[in-house]
């Protein structure tokens, strides 16, 4: 049976090959490989990632949203239908949209076992759906966040907006409920806030070899 890294590999998606993320998600997912998971992926590009993620579940159910409105990531309706089957589903929509969450949950319900962000890593999109999405995960289900921006990166933005405290990093808002055990988000309702800090049991930040090559795992009560 082949592992999550060469089904990753076999698939062309980086999260096997560039940032080896396959070889953490397999230590978490593993038990579950065999179960009728759901699992929502944000960011399709060319489908890799869904691709693997379809395999690898052989019995569970897999989605993706994508904004094809982003010039120059070639991500159309037509591309993204043609990865769809009876176990892998797509949806057009910005992730820093509410309104565009709301209807993706609308048309395919919540209740997921998995979500992945791997969207366009910018602070906002990241903590927007983190806020929306979060209460959609299931009772011991994990909520991921790929690619996280160090707190004090300034060279190359990653959407970040105050470069004093970099209060709006979503690295360091992490970090922080790790210590206070508070969200607390500029691009979050207090609703959502309130939801995340009265549901989070645990956040791990995995740092791979690269430094910039970070990924949490919120794990809900």
């Amino acid at each position: 049976m082949e592992t999550l890294t060469e089904i990753g590999t076999r698939c062309k998606t980086d999260k096997a090959t560039k940032h080896k993320f396959t070889q953490i998600y397999e230590e978490y997912y593993r038990p579950f490989r065999n179960e009728k998971i759901r699992l929502l992926e944000i960011g399709i590009f060319q489908g890799a990632s869904l691709r693997m993620w379809h395999d690898y579940f052989s019995q569970g159910l897999i989605f993706g949203i994508d904004d094809c409105s982003i010039e120059g990531f070639n991500v159309t309706p037509e591309s993204v239908k043609n990865l769809e089957n009876d176990r892998l589903k797509t949806f057009m929509g910005d992730q820093s949209n509410r309104e565009h969450l709301k209807k993706f949950i609308e048309e395919y319900s919540g209740n997921f076992d998995i979500i992945i962000d791997d969207g366009l890593h910018f602070q906002e999109h990241q903590q927007v759906s983190l806020g929306f999405l979060f209460p959609h995960v299931k009772s011991k289900g994990t909520y991921v966040i790929e690619d996280l921006c160090l707190p004090n990166r300034t060279k190359e933005g990653w959407g970040l907006k105050d470069f004093t405290n970099f209060s709006d990093n979503t690295t360091k808002i992490l970090d922080d409920f790790k210590n206070t055990e508070r969200i607390a988000s500029p691009y979050m309702t207090e609703e959502e806030m309130t939801y995340l800090n009265q549901h989070i049991i645990e956040i791990k930040i995995f740092r791979i070899e690269d430094e910039r090559d970070m990924i949490a795992f919120i794990e809900k009560k």
